[in-house]
């Protein structure tokens, strides 16, 4: 979907994309319907699905190349415990 946007922008079919987007955006409220009755739950959430869509996904892929580009230059990650991160937290108080 996302592939079909960027190519009908870079070719100014203008159109294209926000059909594909818009009908993307109705198969995933429709099956997010579906799933929600299908486990006895409200929908007023609904009106969440087309936010989810541009700004989580967008959220992920912009972790997703930081963690690529970490992992090309080399960098390992960092794994804290958090109950040593509270304790330095406590001994070395941020300045304000």
């Amino acid at each position: 979907m996302d592939a079909a946007a960027l190519y009908g922008l870079a070719s100014g079919a203008t159109p294209v994309p926000a059909h594909t987007w818009a009908l993307f955006s109705l198969a995933q409220l429709a099956l997010a319907a579906y799933a929600l009755r299908k486990n006895d739950e409200s929908l007023r959430h609904l009106w969440l699905v087309p936010l989810q869509q541009v700004f989580y996904r967008m959220a992920l892929r912009l972790v997703t190349i930081h963690a690529l580009v970490a992992a090309a230059l080399g960098a390992s990650p960092q794994w804290r415990n958090p109950s040593t991160a509270q304790a330095e937290a406590q001994v070395h108080p941020a300045i304000v």
